[in-house]
């Protein structure tokens, strides 16, 4: 049927109709007929014409195949277009005039068509007789025939645009025309569409014989659906095309069956590149007619929005959505629509105009030139009604003008454009820190109404922590008008826990922040106090007390000392280093005002932990100087299987704070090892180097393990954390001047190691950590890989040795996959069964996969070995090995059965596990286990 209708085109710009140049086109049952009064079939016109062109032999044509006489300002090209007709039909009817009258039967053989110039002279439109083809549908293919009515109907809109001459089209009693108008730019003409559908479009002349149709809604631009074809040779073609316009070009070539492009992918990318040029200066063009006469535009053009601001807004944005799509996110593909952009298109658009969407609401420009954009805003930060709230924010002044949002930062990098800078949170909280960094509780109010919890706990881990960093550098008013670094909450805070409310009753003003901030500005007071590199320790209270010369404040740490979560840690402390103010005499201190109000009990336990020389006796409330002698071992150890099901009861009963307690004494502020699953090496190279160095600082000499924390924090403050799990080793062998590069993160801590002018070296044990540390920089890729497919290996090869599976390149089972890298077993010891037994608990493994690697998740610390020689009746041997995991878990498991897992925690219920007091001791010992 599209052939049928190019042929009617043809004839009807051979020699144009007056009035309306009409083609009608009527689908019945058992026929299909179409009529257009175009140049009459085999009809010369002027002698010299027709002869040149071959008109006076049109029928031969029709009937020969592989013959055709039609030049380059006409359609077809093959001789084959008639012929299609066969494939449904089962006889062809001919009338035009006097000049053809015939049925046509096997393709070729035409007779006399009685009666068919009676037709043609009836069908007469202002005294130009009709041509009529009318086609017996084949009974055999009513299917194909029904296919080919349904795609001319759904075509048949846009055939009076695509075509030269035909601009009303009759299809079954529906009439479909259109028109064109001035838009007041040479190159951009407005589309009327009219009758059955009747719409506007803009068509963008890229050449004499091409033209880019752009759909308009009430808005602007508008996809076309997605069952039209996009590109035409003013029929539809078979070529895919993801775009969302109409591109008809006359001067396509096409293979011989007319549904595709011919040509190499060369030569049709540089086909579509010439278009895109094209394409970009009428963008240009419609972008300075809609700045020049928007009002005018759009009423011509049907637009709803009139205004100037508004309406040309949208419909920028209208069009740079339906644009976008033709833009590949890959850099290989080689899609035709992609050739439109590459050079032209909207990448010459946005360098020309401010036509780039930027994404963002006020007070940001709302569209920007490619050269103006310096900035994309990302993440939480760029939730429109957060950003909304930063109207007057000195950061946001200074970006305003050059910010854009990631979406449009993505376009401009699948368009060729260098990625812009991210403005995140942190940029945003130092531009709004004064020189003196001081925030009153103003400015504080301001920030924390912002970055709120759910928005920092929404940050990738990298960015939290540099937005911790830059929060960190604040000063805050304290209780005593000095200015300092957050430190505890103020006194009256509304959200302290009991434990903080207890250190706050001792702590002095001058680390006490002021009453003023409450509410949005207490959140990010808390915020910068994460890491200030304020440490609320034992070490911290000890130092208060010494100093503190309020009577109030001195009951208050006592009180603490018995009764706080580092009590006992305190008051060893306060024992060896004892206060001018606290006696050095048990009985004086007993009969002292200090204790004024205490009860007997609370009074022996800080006896007991102030004076290590005194013990009570038990019902007499007396006290006795005694030789402490050995430490006494526990009571006899009851049946195993009950001493297990008391640790599963209390864990029961406590998991919820335990966890809560633990996780945030081990895992640095915002970090969540779970979040690691998604993510390899080579996209999170911090969170995975993080999360393995925590592993290998089990095998410190050091119990506290939140000092690891505090450590590997203390590090991020200062940036070279980043610099080391960042530093990018080469795969293979490497030069001197290689290495050298990628060592410098670890020759500059070599240098602060050993600077001649410094009094204190921080954190010495982590420090001396540096040669692991670089090894496992080095072969991060390798580990990160090793680690996740440890419940492939094991689901395979049954029970394995980790020690064996962490010396990766001797190990034939990570050879097989490529694997390589410096042994690992005796830098991570016992930390690979805790970093085995967290990923289960955060999320890293599941199903399955947790399942099978729970009996890899049990570390033989002291305590436990402890735990399992004096109460369980098991023995494990005076050292721990990770490979002892197996025989923990079977253990438990015989006991427990399926309670074995503790809840899904695994062995850290045995960590913690202190008795009968069932305390929570501040510390997992995890210095005994290198014995590799």
């Amino acid at each position: 049927m599209f052939e049928l209708f190019q042929n009617a085109d043809d004839a009807t710009l051979q020699h144009p109709p007056e009035g309306a140049s009409l083609c009608r086109v009527a689908f019945q049952t058992e026929r299909v007929r179409l009529q257009h009064w175009g140049r009459l079939i085999n009809r010369p016109g002027r002698p010299a014409d027709g002869e040149r062109e071959g008109w006076q032999r049109d029928l031969f044509n029709m009937l020969l195949m592989n013959l055709s006489e039609k030049r380059e300002d006409v359609t077809g090209r093959f001789g084959l277009g008639f012929k299609s007709v066969h494939l449904i039909a089962r006889e062809v009817g001919i009338a035009s005039g006097f000049e053809a009258s015939c049925r046509v039967k096997g393709g070729m053989l035409p007779e006399v068509w009685e009666g068919g110039r009676r037709l043609s002279q009836d069908e007469s439109r202002n005294g130009r007789r009709a041509t009529l083809i009318e086609l017996e549908i084949d009974p055999e293919r009513h299917a194909e025939a029904e296919k080919a009515q349904a795609a001319f109907a759904s075509c048949v809109r846009w055939l009076p645009v695509t075509a030269r001459a035909v601009r009303e089209i009759e299809f079954n009693g529906r009439r479909f025309q259109a028109r064109f108008g001035e838009t007041g730019a040479t190159g951009i003409k407005h589309v009327v569409f009219e009758g059955a559908e009747p719409g506007q479009a803009l068509a963008l002349i890229l050449d004499r014989n091409t033209t880019l149709f752009l759909p308009l809604g009430s808005d602007g631009p508008q996809a076309l659906p997605e069952t039209l074809a996009r590109l035409w040779l003013l029929a539809p073609l078979e070529e895919e095309c993801r775009a969302g316009w109409l591109l008809n070009s006359y001067g396509f070539r096409v293979d011989p069956g007319r549904g595709r492009l011919a040509g190499s992918v060369d030569e049709r990318a540089a086909l579509f590149s010439r278009l895109g040029r094209a394409l970009g200066e009428r963008l240009v063009e419609l972008h300075d007619l809609i700045e020049r006469d928007w009002t005018g535009f759009a009423e011509s053009a049907g637009l709803a929005d009139r205004d100037g601001a508004s309406g040309r807004a949208v419909f920028l944005e209208r069009l740079t959505r339906l644009l976008t799509a033709d833009v590949s996110r890959d850099a290989e593909d080689e899609r035709l629509e992609t050739h439109l952009h590459r050079e032209g298109g909207l990448t010459h658009l946005f360098r020309e105009r401010e036509a780039l969407p930027t994404g963002l609401p006020a007070p940001f420009a709302p569209f920007l030139r490619v050269d103006q954009v310096r900035w994309q805003i990302a993440g939480p930060l760029a939730e429109q009604s957060r950003l909304r709230r930063l109207t007057g924010w000195r950061g946001i002044a200074d970006i305003a003008q050059s910010a854009v949002s990631l979406k449009a930062a993505e376009l401009l990098q699948r368009l060729g454009f260098d990625a812009p800078q991210t403005f995140d949170a942190a940029k945003l909280v130092k531009a709004e820190l004064r020189e003196n960094k001081q925030v009153d509780p103003e400015t504080a109010a301001k920030l924390g109404a912002v970055l709120d919890e759910d928005f920092v706990n929404a940050l990738a881990w990298p960015e939290q922590q540099e937005l911790l960093k830059a929060a960190a550098g604040a000063r805050f008013r304290m209780a005593d008008g000095s200015w300092r670094e957050a430190r505890m909450a103020p006194r009256d805070a509304v959200d302290a826990d009991e434990e903080e409310r207890r250190i706050l009753d001792f702590a002095p003003d001058t680390d006490v922040a002021d009453g003023s901030y409450t509410n949005a500005a207490l959140s990010f007071y808390r915020l910068a106090a994460r890491q200030s590199g304020f440490q609320r320790t034992a070490e911290t209270f000890e130092r208060w007390a010494q100093e503190t010369v309020d009577q109030a404040a001195r009951c208050a740490l006592l009180s603490y000392v018995a009764e706080g979560r580092q009590g006992e840690c305190l008051g060893a402390l306060l024992a060896r280093a004892r206060p001018h103010w606290l006696p050095v005499d048990p009985d004086e201190f007993r009969q002292s005002a200090l204790v004024e109000g205490l009860d007997d009990d609370t009074r022996g336990r800080l006896m007991t932990i102030l004076y290590p020389s005194l013990a009570r006796s038990i019902g007499s409330g007396r006290w006795s100087p005694f030789d402490p002698g050995p430490a006494e071992a526990w009571d006899a150890p009851p049946d195993p299987a009950e001493e297990l099901a008391r640790i599963r009861d209390w864990w029961r009963r406590e998991h919820t704070d335990r966890r809560r307690n633990y996780d945030s004494r081990v895992w640095p502020d915002g970090f969540i090892p779970g979040r690691l699953r998604d993510c390899e090496a080579t996209d999170s190279r911090l969170g995975w180097f993080t999360f393995f160095a925590l592993g290998i600082f089990r095998t410190l000499g050091w119990n506290n393990q939140g000092a690891h924390k505090s450590f590997v924090e203390a590090a991020v403050r200062e940036g070279w954390w980043q610099e080391m799990s960042e530093a990018r080793f080469p795969n293979n062998s490497v030069s001197v001047g290689e290495l050298s590069e990628a060592a410098i993160p670890w020759l500059k801590r070599l240098e602060d190691f050993a600077r001649p002018d410094v009094w204190q070296i921080e954190f010495p044990q982590w420090r001396r950590t540096i040669c692991d540390l670089y090894a496992l920089a080095r072969w991060l890729p390798d580990y990160a890989d090793a680690f996740r497919l440890l419940p492939v290996v094991v689901d395979r090869e049954g029970l394995v040795s980790l020690s064996k599976l962490w010396r990766v390149s001797y190990e034939p089972i990570w050879q097989r996959r490529g694997l390589e890298g410096a042994p690992l077993s005796q830098s991570l010891g016992l930390g690979a069964n805790w970093m085995i037994r967290e990923a289960i608990r955060h999320g890293f493994w599941r199903g399955d996969e947790a399942i099978c690697m729970q009996p890899y998740a049990w570390a033989a610390t002291g305590r436990l070995r402890r735990l399992f020689a004096e109460r369980l009746a098991y023995p494990l041997g005076e050292r721990g090995h990770m490979d002892l995991s197996p025989k923990i878990y079977g253990f438990v498991a015989d006991h427990l059965g399926t309670d074995a897992a503790f809840l899904g925690d695994l062995d850290l219920p045995l960590q913690l596990w202190n008795g009968d007091s069932q305390e929570q001791p501040d510390v997992t010992e995890y210095d005994d286990e290198t014995d590799e």
